[in-house]
């Protein structure tokens, strides 16, 4: 595992913590099974990018904030505040987020 893998895992932990999401809810919000959501979480994997991106999305970050830990505990207050009054995708069918011209 790279330093960026055990940055991103984490980044990640503090970021889910913080906004007292549980790893059974994050699985939900990003269809990743929960055995392997454990893992990243762990640090024992590494994310493929679509597992990152979907991550990332749900903890309302980005995947450069989860890799290079920059996340700050004000950014942490401001996550969970937004957090709180966003509602949650859940549908995640592989939907792109691409706009068509």
């Amino acid at each position: 595992m790279t330093w960026s893998d055990q940055t991103f895992s984490e980044t990640m932990r503090r970021v889910r913590k913080a906004q007292g999401i549980t790893l059974e809810e994050l699985a939900r919000r990003t269809a990743i099974r929960p055995d392997r959501l454990r893992a990243i979480d762990a640090g024992d994997h590494a994310p493929y990018l679509i597992e990152a991106d979907r991550i990332a999305s749900a903890l309302h970050t980005t995947i450069d904030c989860l890799v290079h830990g920059s996340v700050t505990t004000y950014a942490l207050g401001a996550f969970r505040r937004i957090a709180d009054t966003l509602p949650t995708n859940t549908d995640n069918k592989g939907e792109s987020n691409e706009i068509h011209d």
